[in-house]
């Protein structure tokens, strides 16, 4: 009978690394659903950039450490100013190209005002930009 020997370093870290693997699997299809919840059901406003701190990396003799990008903004709903916050693992934050006090289209779902994602790809540089955002793309 031949004995089979199992290096049990080898199995922690297989378990490890497909634990890993799981677990960004978990949060890309996390991160899909909330983008799909907000644009399924989706109100519109116009939100101003207040804070915005770039993706950072911070470099060790033994590894690096990444901070995400980072963002805190500010959008009405039904005469109410809300603020939000987010980072880019929750939704997309383009890099270097937001500075404080833009405007951007903001999306929120409907029933829950507070669940809101700012929209990069539309600048709102004065009223009528924000007219034809809703117009161009038949939005309520």
């Amino acid at each position: 009978m031949k004995r089979i020997f199992y290096n049990k370093n080898l199995i922690w870290e297989s378990v490890l690394i497909l634990s890993i693997i799981l677990i960004i699997f978990l949060l890309y299809f996390y991160k899909q659903s909330e983008y799909k919840n907000i644009s399924r059901n989706a109100g519109y406003s116009i939100g101003t950039i207040l804070k915005y701190n770039e993706r950072t990396h911070k470099r060790d003799v033994r590894h690096t450490i990444t901070k995400p990008a980072y963002i805190e903004f500010k959008y009405n709903y039904k005469d109410t100013i809300l603020f939000n916050y987010y980072s880019e693992n929750s939704f997309y934050i383009p890099a270097n190209s937001v500075k404080v006090g833009e405007r951007f289209l903001v999306a929120y779902i409907k029933d829950k005002p507070q669940k809101s994602m700012v929209l990069f790809d539309k600048p709102i540089r004065d009223s009528s930009d924000y007219k034809r955002y809703l117009l161009e793309n038949n939005m309520p």
